[in-house]
């Protein structure tokens, strides 16, 4: 499994679909043992892929609940997308330097 641990933060990679729902998985065993809660409602899934669409019947659960599927999401203040692109990320990151700019001016 592989994964990068920041605070209160876990991220899951995986190569496919069953993987990552297996991770999912022994993530969950691992909270029950230690007796830890994942928080559904902040869990996302994100497919990472050049384009195309996504299948319809792709869906991932933690602890039975589905997981919502996202084309982007913020970690660490970095916008990941599912293209890959970090273009919308030096976009955000410009925006917030010039409102903290302007602040200071």
């Amino acid at each position: 499994m592989f994964l990068i641990l920041y605070a209160d933060d876990i991220v899951l990679f995986a190569d496919n679909a069953v993987d990552l729902q297996h991770n999912l998985n022994v993530l969950h065993e691992y909270c029950q043992k230690w007796k830890l809660t994942g928080n559904t409602m902040k869990t996302k899934v994100m497919v990472c892929r050049k384009g195309g669409r996504l299948r319809n019947n792709i869906s991932f659960t933690y602890a039975g609940e589905s997981i919502d599927i996202v084309s982007k999401f913020v970690y660490l203040g970095i916008v990941f997308t599912k293209g890959g692109s970090f273009s919308e990320a030096e976009s955000t990151l410009a925006g917030q330097s010039l409102k903290a700019n302007f602040k200071l001016n």
